[in-house]
């Protein structure tokens, strides 16, 4: 289940931007797409990504023997909740509002969480001698912190921000089927005794 939400999120948010009417994905952010009157399916988007990502967060915690990183994914799940209660405000605009301001707090946790997840993961997996996976993750981690940084310009602020999710969650939904698999460095023995339950 978590495995496919991220895609079906990237689908969705992807979609209701191509055929909003005077919206650039270029230039305009995904959480831009809260704001209107068909605002609600974003927010909508926000919310259940959010709560499936906790359940994610739970799932690991129960699969795996990390504590940082079930609790990493639970931030990031927590933040993506936030994000949907609390629409932005447009990003290019001078004015700012107070649910703007606490949507632009909780794009922290997301934004520099999953980085952090990924850098976390890496290191667990160097441990245990999974270069291949530590490689993939840090790379992710460095990519995202690259692109993010360019949610300043005029001109692609959106298309910066849709790299640095795929990027991401790409990255959560491989994660997440290693460890369904039992392939991931961070699985227990007892993983596939709960994928039989």
């Amino acid at each position: 289940m978590a495995s496919s939400a991220r895609p079906c999120s990237l689908s969705r948010f992807s979609s209701r931007g191509a055929l909003r009417p005077g919206y650039s994905m270029l230039r305009q952010t995904v959480s831009e797409l809260a704001a209107g009157p068909r605002g609600w399916q974003q927010i909508a988007n926000f919310l259940v990504f959010g709560v499936l990502l906790l359940l994610f967060a739970a799932g690991l915690r129960r699969a795996t023997r990390s504590v940082m990183v079930p609790a990493l994914v639970a931030l990031i799940a927590a933040a993506l909740v936030v994000s949907g209660l609390f629409v932005t405000d447009p990003v290019h605009s001078a004015a700012t509002t107070w649910h703007g301001t606490v949507h632009n707090a909780a794009a922290i946790p997301v934004f520099l969480g999953l980085p952090a997840l990924c850098l976390v993961v890496a290191v667990l997996s160097l441990r245990r001698g999974s270069w291949g996976w530590a490689v993939y993750s840090t790379v992710t981690a460095v990519a995202m912190l690259a692109t993010i940084q360019d949610l300043a310009s005029d001109a692609y602020a959106g298309l910066f921000q849709r790299i640095t999710i795929v990027l991401g969650w790409t990255w959560l939904t491989v994660l997440a089927l290693r460890v369904r698999a039992g392939q991931s460095p961070l699985a227990t023995s007892e993983v596939g005794r709960y994928r039989g339950r």
